[in-house]
């Protein structure tokens, strides 16, 4: 293929990926724009309709009965006019609604009334419970003006939504305004804005296309030149020169020719082909090695976890070799597996066993209870393991797990030739001994009291026994974790 050609079909990849690139961020960057300015907007509907807001005739509205007083029909009233004053194609309020905190689930939030028309099917009504199916973010907060980051799912429909405080006589607040807004009409904003940033950017690329292959029939010309005089040259003729009065590397490349060619001219005596006298023993080594990062490590409170098969050395003479690899494998990739889901880092394998981190590399404020489900998990995961590949008079193997949570040096440890990225500490060495502690305790998984004590109580735990750590200056208690019993039907 010509260089012409290969140089042709770059610029034109390098324009194509280039506009593709543009019309990405462009559409992203003005996409954004565009978000933040109806977030803006919505959010100024919002405070303009909480203005004037009748708060103390929201007050008074309790129970689904008051929807028939003076008092929810003002502020009915209020809602709808916010809702009607707003009706531009391309913000389209839908729904204009108050809330307040629930009473009977703490936490949660009810509807108390509704700008929509009465007997509408999508009215909400007083004491209706509010549920999203946002993204984080769409959290209510009931003294501060929000617009929600994304779109939100309710039972309605999709919105992008803004909530204001109302606020009494006194300045507290006691309930939000909230106005929706169809996502359909913002979307449909998006769409317009892409069509025309495409055909705009499909435009530069024609014409780019077209100054691509310009400037590749201009940047090859006096490589076309060069190939001219090296043929002559390569045919004998020794006194052709290449006229390139220029100051680039083409220049360059012209002026090294012609010392080539003066030479070869001078040395007409000697061998003036070399092409194929390369010696076999000038071989070089062309590879870069890339540094390796700086051994830094940091203080951190983690969780380590240390697993172990207990009695494996028994339980693998019982089993064909071909089927402890197969066995070892299918644990590993379960364990680990179980390991992963629970946020964890897997430090390294020991044989039958390994140890795991939680909590680091990236820092994890719940680090002890993923540690934690992670063990459970690994205990559920193994009896699927014994089913498959051990004989059943071999089933009654088990794993123990020790957990201990307290800070430790973390980063990567070793040389340029191997390095990988640990924990050590004391830490480290108290989560080792109560993996070792679990077989004689009877126990699968044991944890310190530094891991329990951020434990939920969702899980419940029960001491075990107190252990002595070699080392350590008083005993410590451990814990396990206590099977819940089923619910009753």
């Amino acid at each position: 293929m010509r260089y012409r050609t290969k140089l042709s079909i770059a610029l034109v990849g390098v324009t194509a990926l280039s506009c593709g690139l543009l019309l990405w961020l462009v559409y992203h960057g003005a996409s954004d724009l565009l978000f933040k300015q109806v977030q803006g907007r919505v959010l100024a509907i919002a405070s303009t309709g909480a203005l004037n807001f009748p708060v103390e005739e929201h007050e008074r509205l309790r129970s689904r009965a008051d929807e028939t007083s003076a008092d929810y029909l003002k502020v009915e009233k209020h809602l709808r006019a916010v809702r009607d004053t707003n009706q531009d194609p391309d913000m389209r309020v839908i729904f204009v609604y108050t809330m307040r905190p629930s009473i009977k689930e703490p936490g949660g939030w009810d509807y108390i009334a509704d700008g929509e028309e009465q007997g509408s099917k999508d009215k909400s009504h007083i004491g209706d419970p509010v549920t999203f199916q946002g993204i984080a973010g769409t959290e209510l907060i009931l003294d501060k003006a929000k617009a929600n980051p994304d779109y939100t799912m309710d039972e309605f429909g999709v919105w992008l939504t803004a909530s204001v405080p109302l606020r009494d006589a006194s300045g507290k607040s006691v309930g939000l305004m909230a106005v929706d807004v169809a996502a359909d009409s913002v979307r449909a904003e998006m769409r317009r804005m892409l069509f025309i940033t495409m055909g705009a950017v499909a435009i530069a690329s024609v014409l780019s296309l077209l100054a691509s292959l310009k400037l590749a029939k201009w940047a090859s010309s006096p490589l076309t030149l060069v190939k001219a005089t090296l043929n002559e040259i390569s045919s004998g003729n020794l006194e052709a020169r290449i006229n390139l009065d220029r100051d680039d590397e083409f220049g360059e490349v012209g002026r090294a020719v012609n010392r080539m060619a003066l030479s070869l001219q001078e040395r007409a005596a000697l061998k003036g082909t070399l092409s194929r006298s390369v010696p076999g023993h000038v071989a070089e080594r062309l590879a870069s090695a890339r540094d390796l990062p700086a051994l830094t490590g940091k203080r951190q409170r983690i969780t380590v976890m240390f697993c172990d098969i207990h009695n494996f050395t028994r339980l693998s003479a019982t089993l064909e070799p071909e089927k402890v690899f197969g066995f070892l494998n299918e644990f590993f990739e379960e364990m680990i597996e179980a390991i992963f889901q629970h946020h964890g880092s897997l430090d390294k394998m020991l044989g039958d066993g390994l140890m795991a981190l939680f909590g680091a590399p990236e820092e994890d404020p719940h680090h002890a209870v993923n540690a934690l489900e992670a063990a459970m998990d690994m205990q559920a995961r193994l009896s699927k393991i014994q089913q498959k590949w051990i004989p059943g008079p071999s089933r009654n193997f088990s794993i123990g797990i020790g957990l201990h949570t307290g800070d430790a040096l973390v980063g990567n440890l070793g040389s340029k030739e191997r390095m990988e990225y640990t924990a050590i500490g004391e830490t480290v060495r108290i989560a080792a001994r109560l993996e070792a502690a679990t077989e004689e305790n009877r126990c699968a998984i044991l944890l310190s009291r530094d891991t329990a004590s951020e434990i939920p109580v969702r899980i419940p735990l029960r001491q075990v026994n107190v252990l002595t750590v070699r080392g350590l200056m008083q005993s410590m208690a451990v814990f396990t974790p206590q099977p819940t019993e089923p619910a009753k039907s």
